[in-house]
């Protein structure tokens, strides 16, 4: 029994290279299109997800630099408010 490749490095780096073999592995004829293309739909999927996780981090980036710029005015409870007719009711 073949022994098994060693998993993939959980980097862009490791999934380009696992790319990369995969292309030439099918060049060589040691693979089936349909497994090239299987892997390369995950590759998609997973290129996707860090694409959304970036977007996020850039979203939540954003909003916590605009919270920061905002300053909410302090509320004077001292001053009469109220029409002088709803007080005297």
């Amino acid at each position: 029994m073949a022994e098994a490749p060693p998993p993939v490095a959980r980097t862009s780096l490791g999934l380009r290279n696992a790319l990369f073999d995969e292309i030439d592995s099918l060049r060589r004829g040691e693979t089936e299109a349909k497994r090239a293309h299987a892997v390369a739909r995950i590759a998609t999927e997973i290129i996707n997800t860090v694409k959304m996780e970036m977007e996020v981090a850039d979203y939540m980036q954003l909003k916590k630099q605009q919270s920061t710029r905002r300053q909410i005015a302090p509320i004077d409870f001292t001053s009469d408010i109220m029409p002088e007719a709803e007080a005297a009711e």
